[in-house]
């Protein structure tokens, strides 16, 4: 999940998960947490990030889908912050001293329509989503969602993916993007601040006077697109959205978004490429 303030941050990348696991385990010992990762083209990756304020974590992992050890975590006052699968098994990353959210719950649907009406149906009871993931094995798409966060979301697809995308700031740019709408009228609540950023995309001039912009707080792939969580009401104002086909192309990027105050908030490995969202 993203979290609502950091401070410094390494990367993990490794082939080998053992080998992953006793790195992570070594940057733990330093402060540092997970906060997002991803396997991609046979190779794990793993943000880990310093002043979170969180306390403590543990992963877990199991080729069937984790509900007990979800359970299990939250009875031990841990919350879950990131959930993945690799080619073979699911990844369960429980942090405790999470602050600003309240309870945790999830969701799992077998379809995209119905994963998007369950998304709706979650804002519409005042929830937040704050991790998604998807099993293309078993067809299974699933949320996290959590209490108090107050972040306004909406779902959205874009037409276009550039290489290296602005939002917010004072290289902001205009992009299109559709916004998924639900199905069922009486989740319907689709804000002005959505719909400001809907129709202010200039195709002549895609430089965009906003008072605020949503941020990316996730990303999945479905049908050959992808699909964004953008959210109001995060701690940042500015974003750097970069895709490379390889991570050796987007490593120096990295640095650079870095020397400049940026965090990774997201990373995704879709469609043979990473796409790397960066937060400040």
């Amino acid at each position: 999940m993203v979290p609502l303030k950091i401070s410094e941050q390494t990367l993990v990348i490794e082939e080998n998960w053992d080998r992953c696991e006793r790195e992570i385990e070594r940057r733990w010992q330093e402060g540092f947490y997970i906060t997002d990762f991803d396997y991609g083209d046979g190779v794990y990756h793993v943000v880990m990030s310093a002043g979170t304020g969180w306390s403590e974590q543990y992963i877990e992992s199991g080729s069937d889908f984790p509900e007990r050890k979800i359970e299990e975590a939250w009875d031990e006052g841990y919350v879950v912050t990131n959930i993945a699968i690799d080619d073979e098994e699911w990844i369960l990353v429980c942090t405790a001293g999470v602050r600003g959210m309240g309870g945790q719950s999830w969701q799992g649907t077998q379809h995209f329509d119905d994963f998007e009406d369950s998304f709706h149906e979650a804002l519409h009871q005042g929830l937040t989503m704050t991790k998604m993931a998807y099993d293309d094995e078993d067809g299974l798409y699933i949320a996290m969602l959590a209490e108090n966060l107050g972040w306004e979301q909406q779902l959205s697809y874009w037409e276009e993916i550039e290489a290296d995308m602005y939002l917010g700031g004072e290289r902001r740019r205009g992009y299109q993007r559709q916004y998924r709408k639900p199905r069922n009228a009486s989740h319907s609540h689709f804000s002005e601040r959505f719909d400001r950023m809907g129709k202010n995309w200039d195709p002549n001039n895609r430089q965009v006077e906003l008072e605020e912009e949503a941020m990316v707080t996730d990303i999945i792939d479905h049908d050959g697109n992808y699909f964004f969580v953008e959210s109001f009401d995060t701690p940042y104002r500015e974003q750097c959205i970069h895709r490379r086909e390889h991570w050796d192309d987007i490593d120096m990027v990295v640095q650079e978004r870095w020397s400049e105050g940026f965090f990774i908030t997201t990373a995704a490995y879709i469609y043979d490429g990473w796409v790397l969202v960066f937060s400040r």
